[in-house]
């Protein structure tokens, strides 16, 4: 899922696209528009979020490019923030889930995953923090009541014995479901300088079974 959103005081503009494979095509002609449609440049913006992963080694470092351009270009801070996060944050706001297991397609038989939990800013936060594991691994997430968001639940449906409440395998993370937990994160200085953005492939972690 490719996307760009524009957030203005309340207000939000946004673009996206499920086009694999596109993303380095799509990203820059997408923010073009959404600046236009705006009436406005770099240089109006407060900051510009990304989404750190976990995910795609090519979609995270073509994110955090633009971004980081983006951002040198128009001197602006940056804001990471997780894409397990991001598609927990879409389950709440287009269906209403509040309690939240995220999941992403980490290739190689594996998922990268998250616990999230809606908080009273109406804000998604991590009950698990973001990880990686094989699906057989999974098993001791049936002792929460938890909603399932994102394709990996699908792909993996017959390798992982999984029972939850409700399931919603079409979400994707998106930019305008990133835009409330970015501008929570403006709003309490956790921007950071461009040079610092980087993407999170969790690759070289471990699962952990705190939940």
């Amino acid at each position: 899922m490719c996307s760009a959103a524009l957030l203005i005081g309340s207000d939000v503009l946004s673009r996206e696209q499920l086009a694999p494979q596109k993303h380095a095509e799509l990203l820059l002609p997408m923010i073009d528009e959404l600046l236009a449609e705006a009436g406005f440049d770099l240089t109006a913006l407060d900051a510009i979020a990304f989404g750190q992963g976990p995910g795609s080694f090519m979609g995270l470092r073509i994110g955090v490019g633009v971004v980081q351009g983006l951002a040198y270009g128009a001197d602006k801070p940056v804001i990471p923030v997780s894409s397990l996060q991001t598609l927990a944050q879409q389950a709440y706001q287009v269906q209403g889930m509040t309690r939240v297991v995220a999941g992403l397609d980490a290739r190689m038989q594996a998922i990268y995953w998250g616990a999230y939990e809606l908080d009273t800013h109406q804000l998604m936060q991590p009950v698990q923090p973001d990880a990686l594991a094989k699906p057989s691994e999974l098993e001791f997430l049936n002792s929460g009541s938890f909603s399932a968001a994102g394709p990996a639940w699908k792909i993996y449906a017959a390798e992982q014995p999984l029972i939850f409440e409700t399931s919603y395998p079409e979400l994707y993370p998106v930019a305008s479901a990133m835009l409330p937990l970015a501008a929570f994160k403006f709003r309490h200085n956790q921007s950071i300088s461009p040079l610092l953005a980087e993407p999170c492939y969790l690759r070289d972690q471990v699962v952990s079974r705190s939940l």
